[in-house]
């Protein structure tokens, strides 16, 4: 089925937010901020490690790279195009937004880490370059 993966994918979502906001209260907030950041952690090595099992290719015994400059200039126009439209904002109006729906209170990293989740949900590797920001 098309698809399958994405909505699986979306309920887990649901159901894993629904669970961190029912628990949030019960965490303290050094353990939120690790886990933000192991996350973070874990998302830039999945990341990478799907680039670089593209990118690195053993030809005739030898580790040759592949797509060098195809990666240079994705990244690059990537870079542009977000500058441009200045998705960083838009990305934090609705961040902003959810908080507000699922009345997360001011002081905590809701938007933070919808700001470092949302691309990988969405686009997956390719937006290793949003995490590095963090």
């Amino acid at each position: 089925m098309i698809g399958l993966g994405t909505i699986a994918n979306t309920i887990a979502v649901i159901i894993g937010g629904g669970i961190g906001l029912f628990l949030k209260k019960g965490i303290k907030k050094s353990l939120q901020d690790s886990l933000l950041q192991a996350m973070g952690i874990a998302v830039l090595f999945i990341g990478i490690g799907g680039t670089l099992s593209q990118m690195l290719v053993f030809k005739d015994g030898h580790l040759e790279t592949t797509g060098t400059m195809l990666m240079i200039f994705s990244l690059l126009i990537g870079t542009l195009i977000g500058e441009i439209i200045n998705i960083e904002a838009k990305l934090e109006k609705l961040g902003e937004f959810a908080r507000k729906i699922l009345h997360a209170d001011e002081q905590s990293k809701f938007v933070d880490a919808f700001l470092t989740y949302s691309p990988c949900l969405n686009a997956g590797d390719s937006w290793i370059q949003t995490i590095l920001a963090y």
